[in-house]
């Protein structure tokens, strides 16, 4: 479960989103719309999707943006799950890839390779990063 306090979630939403390219939470019925209009105003409006009664007869997994969603689940009832897909980084966070892959390409590492685990490290496209190479 995420904080009550809507500074606390909106901090951890914010930290966690730099490291992970998916989050996944409960939530509470009550809280759900409030914390989908957060997620969608501090991680520029990310697709999700919110789960309820999972594995229960009125399953139900309804997918899309963030803001999208918030309005459809204002009063809504039920156990809640949220998975939260976090995009590519901004180009504000380039720079350290860049870095990052001149000094794999300093060390003799493969071209590919850095690129995959640029894209894992620092939450970049992979392509982004493979075309980084040339630039070193």
């Amino acid at each position: 479960f995420l904080p009550r306090g809507a500074g606390e979630r909106k901090t951890l939403l914010v930290a966690a989103a730099t490291t992970a390219s998916v989050l996944v939470f409960f939530e509470s019925p009550n809280r759900l719309a409030a914390v989908l209009k957060e997620l969608a105003s501090e991680l520029q409006d990310p697709e999700v999707a919110v789960c309820r009664e999972l594995t229960k007869l009125h399953e139900e997994v309804v997918r899309g943006r963030a803001s999208e969603l918030a309005g459809r689940f204002a009063g809504t009832r039920g156990e809640c799950t949220v998975v939260v897909r976090i995009g590519p980084k901004a180009n504000d966070d380039l720079a350290e890839v860049r870095a990052y892959m001149s000094e794999m390409q300093r060390a003799g590492a493969r071209r590919a390779g850095a690129a995959a685990e640029a894209a894992r490290r620092f939450t970049v496209g992979r392509e982004a990063a493979y075309a980084m190479w040339d630039e070193s």
